[in-house]
């Protein structure tokens, strides 16, 4: 079964793409912040936005190994890499990678190179 339809046990017909219009989401000022070293949910009318602050005082306090394996080619996302590697302190030192070839839901496009990478990652961490 296809990653979403297990974890979200939605159907996974509708999984063979990413959603049409994906881009039209993406707001330009969103990615410059993010670009900028902010955080995905920065906007004062987000209603996740507590969540996510409560979330990065977790990650910013986090001394285990921490891995980031972000697509080439997804606009939501793009440059959330760099933001993980310079807040999260198990980030530093790993050898963070860039899936290519890969859209938004990278799980889906690359599963078994992603599968492969964290494999790696766990047999090369202590």
């Amino acid at each position: 079964r296809a990653f979403w339809e297990v974890f979200l046990d939605v159907g996974a017909g509708d999984l063979d793409r990413e959603p049409a219009g994906v881009d039209a989401l993406v707001d330009q000022d969103i990615g410059e912040v993010v670009g900028a070293g902010g955080t995905f949910h920065e906007f004062f009318d987000d209603p996740a936005r507590e969540a996510n602050e409560k979330a990065w005082k977790v990650l910013e306090a986090w001394e285990k190994p921490f891995l980031t394996a972000f697509s080439d080619g997804d606009p939501i996302t793009r440059g959330g890499d760099k933001i993980f590697q310079s807040r999260v302190p198990g980030a530093k030192g790993q050898s963070h990678t860039t899936v290519k070839g890969a859209g938004h839901f990278l799980q889906e496009a690359k599963g078994p190179e992603i599968a492969k990478i964290i494999h790696e990652f766990i047999v090369a961490t202590p």
